[in-house]
């Protein structure tokens, strides 16, 4: 792939491989197959399903490249099509354009060519169609459902057909059944009048936000169904979607249409401010954020009933004088519409994405389908309150984020902001409804919620101190990026050190001589130890055939001997391949391997070498030590270089760092401001607060508790709500059944002889269960990083009084590492 997959992308391409093996086993057996991924929408279910196919086509660490594999991908329109078409050139290197193939009506071959990506859409395909019909067109050889026939026949294992957005146009009946009416039933069951044999082509792979119409068909028909799922929790921790959605509606019945298109206006010039500040600082290409406006529909007499002069002067009197291009218009019209002084270009959803200039794009009901645009921040729609799935709808088509990933130490960035002047809190309430339910057609099971609901507060002023105190903190990943081979861990370290941001020139080599060595001793200690390793690599560097002789006339068979050949350089080359997916795709060691062991006089002998090398379990652990330390000393080495960079390139390295089985440090950045939503407790002194010094959070009693009796002391200075998951807090692992975090809930800043101090304490609720493991947790984390704090307290109430167990205290720490359940705690807390 040309650029990263996400974590849960990379995990459902493996599981979609493995699932790919049982249905190919199934079709053995004559059994059609199904494969279903389940993806939230924005999850990126097309560059997920071009991975998969890439990695079928060129191989994988653990499967064989299949150079036969064909593919035929539906989808319902010309322009999801070609939509699909392009986020697979761009995304996979694969596939030359020249074999992504759009289907059109001049199409006629007996069968798909192997290699080759055919794409169609189902308004082809009726009877009428030229497509469809034999003879037709220009003395067509071939109808479609012939070709899709013959090449099921031809390579039933290789070739797969991909239903795009699966739950579209499928209504099972049992005569729809026996008919076979509709596209996808063709697919799915067969079609004998168009000589497309029942069952339908052996392996289908729908894929859907919400695919329960297409299980409920395939439910009904004879194939064997294998489902792959997608989380909305997956998707919101990859950073793929924006974390929070804000819906402003007014307060009140006063007429809001155009002031609240002014704030809608105002909050797109500021994201384009904070948008300029940060690709400045990180010094990336800028991020253009793209307002979006829903208008009215119109009648005979005007194109919209919603008054687009109106509308652009009130955008112009927040943004100033807008040009032409940078206001787009995506109605059925296809001129030109002039509006306020300006003309409006026509422009298709799908190309709002990378036309750059446009900022402004007017549309009415085009956008919910064909469009992705992770540049719209702000939405406005003048639509009325009786549309709640579709605004959802439109709302899903726009929450991806613009750089696919979470902006770190910024939460307004993070946000996509929806204005509905026509929606009162019952309206309001439907449309929360449906993007917070992810089993919904619209829904995105994300945290939407009114404006009004979230304040957002600043860093409080005078508190730099404080702030860089906190940032200082020690803080762990647990479990949020998935484990990579130690090999492949660390050459991906090393070669971010040194090639992309090159801050350590040796890191590459060294990194790679580390591996080299363990395997270039092994293979050195096997040949001089292993009596037969030589033999081994001869052995397998050939093949044994045994000859079967058979008696005419009986046709008795009769075994009369064996011999063996030399495997062809194809097939040493095969086995060579696979050790290089072992070692890691793309990192090249097995060559290097083999460069310093060739010997022109027998260039084989090396690759079958390293392929017994690796068969051997030492030999194996040993690299794998020899990488995990190699990295260790690297991260170490530039660990201080690391922390200057930008906090986008930090986050890179921060993801290798977790990308073990054991919790690992990582940098926090602490953002210039917060959302949290507005409640009715009023606190001073929070490092993040309003203009007026309070901030509102909701404590329950025994957090008040803690709060106002460090509040009380002469030494307190400040405070921090320790968010559970932000990014920003400060993240302590724990063992219970699995390591897991733990995000105790302040940080109280103190002053200590003149010098600010920070505590972490956990006010607890003391019938939970999870007491003592997170006490031998924050233990644990004491050993190492007690200097760097006051206090490490669990705190709890007792017949009204607070107790405290703090394991920055030696003897107490002692004790609370020796913890097994809950009945060693009652007597540390003090």
């Amino acid at each position: 792939m040309k650029f990263e997959l996400k974590d849960f992308q990379e995990t459902a391409v493996k599981e979609l491989l493995k699932r790919l093996a049982l249905a190919r086993a199934g079709v053995s057996a004559d059994v059609p197959q199904a494969l279903v991924l389940s993806s939230p929408t924005g999850s990126g279910k097309t560059v997920t399903l071009a991975a998969l196919i890439e990695r079928i086509v060129k191989g994988g660490e653990d499967h064989e490249a299949n150079p036969r594999a064909t593919f035929l991908w539906v989808s319902d329109s010309p322009e999801l099509n070609q939509q699909s078409l392009d986020k697979i050139w761009r995304a996979s290197d694969a596939f030359q354009i020249s074999r992504l193939i759009t289907v059109d009506a001049n199409f006629d071959q007996e069968r798909f060519t192997p290699g080759h990506v055919y794409f169609i859409n189902t308004s082809k395909l009726g009877k009428d169609k030229l497509l469809t019909t034999p003879g037709g067109g220009d003395k067509r050889t071939w109808t479609f459902w012939q070709t899709v026939a013959n090449t099921a026949k031809e390579c039933p294992h290789d070739f797969i057909v991909v239903l795009d957005e699966a739950h579209r146009g499928m209504k099972a009946s049992a005569q729809e059944e026996k008919r076979a009416q509709s596209i996808v039933q063709k697919f799915i069951l067969g079609s004998p009048d168009d000589e497309l044999p029942k069952p339908g082509v052996p392996i289908m792979l729908g894929m859907s936000a919400t695919p329960q119409r297409f299980q409920t068909l395939l439910a009904g028909s004879s194939r064997g169904v294998n489902d792959v799922k997608i989380t909305v929790d997956d998707v919101r921790e990859s950073g793929l979607l924006k974390d929070m959605i804000l819906v402003q509606i007014p307060s009140d019945d006063t007429p809001g249409d155009f002031t609240l298109l002014k704030e809608a206006a105002q909050r797109w010039m500021d994201f384009g401010r904070q948008w300029a500040d940060y690709c400045r600082t990180q010094n990336i290409e800028p991020v253009r954020p793209v307002l979006v406006v829903q208008v009215e529909d119109g009648n005979d007499k005007v194109l919209s009933k919603t008054s687009l002069d109106e509308a652009v002067r009130v955008i112009e009197k927040v943004a100033g004088d807008l040009p032409n291009e940078a206001l787009a218009h995506c109605f059925q019209e296809d001129a030109p519409v002039q509006a306020g002084g300006k003309f409006i270009q026509k422009i298709e959803a799908s190309r709002i994405q990378e036309q750059t200039t446009v900022r402004v794009v007017f549309f009415k009901m085009s956008l919910t389908t064909g469009w992705d645009c992770p540049r719209a921040e702000v939405m406005m729609s003048f639509r009325r309150a009786s549309d709640d799935t579709l605004i959802a709808q439109l709302v899903g088509r726009m929450i991806r984020t613009p750089l696919s990933r979470r902006i770190e130490g910024s939460e307004v960035l993070n946000t996509v902001e929806l204005f509905l002047p026509h929606y009162d809190q019952a309206a309001l309430a439907g449309i929360l409804g449906e993007l917070r339910d992810p089993d919904a057609e619209s829904g995105l099971g994300t945290n939407a919620v009114a404006g009004r609901e979230m304040l957002i507060y600043p860093r409080a002023v005078g508190m730099d101190a404080a702030f860089e105190l906190v940032q200082s903190l020690p803080s762990y990943s647990i479990g949020r990026v998935p484990e990579l081979p130690p090999v492949k861990r660390v050459l991906r370290l090393a070669s971010r050190l040194t090639i992309e941001d090159e801050l350590d020139p040796y890191a590459h080599d060294e990194a790679r001589e580390a591996c080299l060595k363990v395997l270039l001793d092994a293979r050195a200690r096997l040949s001089k130890n292993d009596p037969k390793f030589v033999e081994r690599v001869r052995e397998t560097g050939e093949l044994e055939i045994t000859t079967i002789g058979v008696q005419v006339g009986s046709l008795t068979t009769k075994q009369q001997g064996t011999t063996t050949v030399t495997l062809t350089p194809e097939n040493v080359d095969d086995i060579f391949g696979r050790c290089g997916r072992v070692l890691g795709i793309g990192e090249g060691l097995h060559k290097e391997f083999w460069k310093r062991l060739y010997d022109e006089t027998d260039p084989l002998r090396p690759k079958l070498e390293l392929h017994e090398v690796l068969k051997d379990k030492a030999t194996v652990a040993e690299l794998e030590r020899a990488a995990a330390a190699t990295f260790s000393v690297l991260h170490q080495r530039n660990k201080r270089k690391i922390t200057k960079l930008p906090t986008s390139a930090q986050e890179h390295y921060n993801r290798l760092l977790g990308a073990t089985k054991e919790p690992v440090e990582i940098t926090r950045t602490l953002p210039p401001e917060i959302s949290v939503r507005k409640d009715e407790g009023v606190w001073k002194h929070h490092l993040y607060t309003a203009a007026n010094g309070e901030f509102r959070t909701k404590l329950n009693s025994w957090e008040k508790a803690v709060i106002e009796e460090a509040m009380s002391k002469p030494d307190f200075v400040g405070w921090l709500r320790n968010i559970d998951r932000k990014d920003w807090a400060v993240c302590v692992p724990y063992d219970k059944g699995g390591v897991k975090p733990f995000y105790p809930d302040f940080v109280i800043i103190r002053r200590e002889h003149g010098e600010l101090v920070a505590d972490l304490i956990d006010p607890h609720d003391p019938t939970r269960t999870d007491t003592w493991a997170k006490a031998k947790g924050l233990a644990e984390y004491a050993d190492k990083h007690g200097n760097t704090f006051g206090r490490l307290e669990i705190v709890i109430i007792e017949k009204g009084a607070l107790k405290r167990m703090d394991v920055n205290d030696p003897a107490t720490r002692k004790k609370a590492k020796r913890f097994q359940s809950d009945n060693d705690v009652a007597a540390l807390f003090v």
